[in-house]
């Protein structure tokens, strides 16, 4: 007679097949407790709103695939502050910052010179805040704002934390190096100034972000152009399939300047070339009061971007900078 197989034996015969349900299972539960730990990261590929509680924590993913965390650490009707810095926090640099509303800072989650980001506070109220957020690449080379400051970790030896303020000078190294700055019969100290303001807005970045991509445009040709079309809109571009006919009003170049206009005045004037004649010129016009908290007392857009606004041009620039090729100035949504 055959004896029964021992315990080791009856191990051996289980059947695969028998195995399945319960490695589901294992996966279901360990996919779970990932997504607990872990939270949803946003990638910030063009301008974001967000809204954050008090202490709580949002995740985003940068154009360099860096994954950084912004929390908000109190707020109130008057303002909001912030801590940010790269995942993970444990050594990393903690970049700290107080905004009021409308007011807008560069920031750099890793603590350096160079902004990667660039914050607006929308409202705040003791329950929590909101903010825009509009991504900066580092070859724009905006400079962080004034007022950020970074605590260093302590060190894997103990060393206690330090905090250290970013002094930032006031010059025109702050503008994208895609432009140029030209004083014109100014002062040198109120455009430097002037330019620094700017340049911490949602509209001066918008603005070093064209810059960047307009300077792509000029390995631009018929074929490229058909190419991109194709891939974005799922179907041909109309005749005649000749990106220059079918763009005209689409600039090939950014450049800024600034003067004194009058007083504490800075004018700073965008201007664009473009195909036509009709859209060369100037596209946008900001009077910056260097001496105001709110100093952008004017903006008005012409010329290439007559009847367009800040929503409508992000909005542009967010399809446009997916587009790697050098036509990304001219396929537009």
């Amino acid at each position: 007679m055959r004896s029964k197989p021992g315990p080791v034996q009856a191990r051996r015969q289980l059947k695969p097949g028998r195995l399945i349900l319960p490695v589901i299972i294992l996966l279901v539960i360990a996919y779970a407790a990932y997504s607990i730990a872990f939270p949803s990261v946003i990638t910030l590929s063009s301008a974001q709103s967000l809204s954050l509680g008090q202490n709580q924590t949002v995740f985003m993913r940068l154009y360099n695939s860096s994954v950084v965390a912004l929390t908000l650490t109190s707020s109130s009707a008057s303002g909001a502050s912030f801590s940010l810095g790269a995942v993970p926090l444990l050594y990393g640099s903690m970049v700290r910052f107080t905004l009021s509303p409308s007011q807008s800072m560069s920031v750099s989650a890793f603590g350096s010179q160079s902004a990667d980001m660039n914050i607006v506070l929308a409202s705040s109220s003791g329950t929590g805040a909101s903010v825009e957020i509009t991504p900066l690449h580092e070859f724009l080379g905006v400079s962080v704002s004034p007022g950020v400051s970074i605590s260093n970790p302590a060190s894997l030896s103990g060393t206690a934390t330090s905090n250290v303020t970013i002094v930032v000078p006031e010059s025109t190294s702050s503008v994208a190096t895609t432009t140029t700055v030209k004083p014109m019969n100014s002062s040198q100290a109120e455009v430097a100034k002037a330019m620094g303001l700017i340049n911490s807005t949602g509209t001066g970045v918008l603005m070093n972000n064209y810059a960047k991509l307009y300077a792509k445009d000029s390995g631009c040709n018929a074929s490229t152009y058909n190419s991109t079309y194709l891939t974005y809109h799922a179907s041909a571009p109309p005749a005649p399939v000749d990106f220059a006919n079918l763009s005209q009003v689409v600039p090939r170049s950014l450049t800024v300047s600034a003067s004194v206009s009058s007083g504490p005045d800075v004018a700073v004037v965008y201007k664009t070339a473009a195909p036509s004649s009709a859209s060369t010129g100037a596209a946008l016009v900001v009077i910056v009061n260097t001496s105001s908290s709110s100093f952008l007392s004017s903006v008005t857009y012409t010329g290439v971007y007559y009847g367009l606004n800040y929503t409508q041009l992000n909005s542009t620039y967010a399809f446009q900078s997916k587009i790697l090729n050098a036509c990304a100035a001219y396929v537009t949504p």
